[in-house]
Order: structure tokens, then sequence, then C-alpha cells
């Protein structure tokens, strides 16, 4: 399993997926950068450093020093999955990666649970949307 620290490697990533280099004058001159979809985002990906930190600005929601590749495509699905499948993912307490990645194993045995015995089949639908994107997701 691939790990990625706030390098150019991570940013390179982040550019195939439509993020876009946002960093304001003085942090690029303390090597700091900062990565959004758009512009006025609120949501955005920022390197202190070593560190990285995925802020709702301007609330830090989780920090740090490297990521795996499942929780890398957890941290691209809170950035562009939906507001009504995120809520999905998450729980009332807000985003962390490691709530997440542990919720997305939750669904993972919930979907399969479901599709043994075939009932819920609108609830099937959703989850298997989550998966799927989580699953098309390239790193």
């Amino acid at each position: 399993m691939r790990i990625f620290e706030a390098n150019n490697e991570l940013a390179e990533i982040l550019f195939k997926n439509e993020f876009g280099d946002f960093t304001i004058e003085r942090d690029k001159k303390k090597g700091k950068k900062s990565f959004q979809l758009y512009k006025n985002s609120k949501k955005k990906i920022y390197f202190d450093y070593i560190n990285i930190e995925i802020i709702n600005s301007p609330e830090v929601l989780d920090t740090k020093y490297n990521l795996t590749e499942d929780q890398l495509k957890i941290v691209l699905m809170y950035f562009k999955l939906n507001a009504a499948d995120f809520k999905e993912l998450v729980g009332p307490l807000g985003f962390q990666i490691l709530d997440a990645e542990k919720r997305l194993n939750e669904i993972k045995a919930e979907l399969k649970a479901l599709q043994e015995f075939n009932c819920k089949l609108q609830k099937q639908k959703k989850l298997n949307k989550i998966l799927d994107f989580y699953n098309n997701i390239k790193i």
C-alpha cells in the first residue's frame, strides 16, 4: 500500500483530481500549499510543512503526517461526493479520516447483508453508489 506525504507527488494527484493550487503568496514563501476544487471553496487540503490538513474554513477537521491510499480516497470523497451520499459516510460529529474509513467498512458489510436478504433496494442502491464512487477514484 502506498503512503502519501505533503509533497509534489500528492500535489500531482490532487491536480489530476481537479484541484487547483490556491496558495496565497505569504504561504508560498513559507513552503506551504493550499488546494481547493474551486477558488471560493471553504473546503481545502492544506500542506502545513509536513502536515496534511483537511480544512472546512475556519475549522481544521483532521491533520495527518501521511495518508494511505485508502485514506486519500476517503479525503477525495469528502470533497467530491454529493452531500446526501456523504452524510451516509460521516457521523454527526463531522469528518474524521479514521472514522470515515471505519464507516466505509461498515457500509461494505451492510450492503453485503442487504444483498444477501434481498431487502431495502433503495438503501442498496445508495450504498452501491457510494462504494462505486470510492472504487472509481483514480490515484
